[in-house]
């Protein structure tokens, strides 16, 4: 059964979008940008266990925050799930993956620069069809993100929330 972090800044719609379509993928290695407190990670780590197990490599560049993931992530039950947290800016860590992702969430710094710059460095990064979600995006994508997910030929999906960008590399 699905369980929710006890705190996560992307709203609980998102969070269950992001476990479908995970899920949907039958994703082995997913990639976070953005661990924050761990919200989102323990969603992503559920649906790598419901897939049979995987590699969920997180970004953050704040170390206390990736402290505070670990201790929540510690609450759950994902013993087929390698997490590997990666401490520093995400256009300095991606150059560094050897992993190929079937799934990634982009929800770091929402400066558009900086997410084109990861989009660039994060598509040699996907498996073939892989999928990159970004959050934040704007009501019906027109938020200065919705722009860059258009730009790089994405689909902005209309949400209750902040949005949510995909792109099918």
């Amino acid at each position: 059964m699905l369980k929710p972090a006890p705190y996560s800044s992307t709203e609980v719609p998102t969070l269950l979008i992001l476990y479908a379509l995970a899920v949907a993928k039958e994703a082995e290695t997913i990639l976070e940008i953005g661990t924050h407190q761990g919200g989102s990670t323990a969603i992503l780590a559920q649906a790598l266990e419901a897939c049979g197990g995987g590699v969920l490599h997180t970004i953050e560049v704040d170390p206390e925050l990736i402290a505070a993931a670990k201790r929540v992530l510690a609450d759950f039950d994902v013993p087929h799930v390698e997490i590997i947290y990666h401490h520093g800016p995400s256009t300095l860590v991606l150059p560094t993956l050897t992993a190929r992702f079937d799934f990634a969430f982009v929800d770091g710094w929402h400066d558009p620069a900086n997410v084109r710059q990861e989009i660039a460095l994060l598509r040699p990064c996907m498996q073939p069809l892989g999928l990159i979600a970004l959050h934040d995006v704007g009501a019906n994508g027109k938020g200065p993100l919705g722009r860059v997910v258009a730009e790089a030929g994405g689909l902005p999906l209309a949400l209750q929330c902040q949005g949510l960008g995909l792109i099918q590399c």
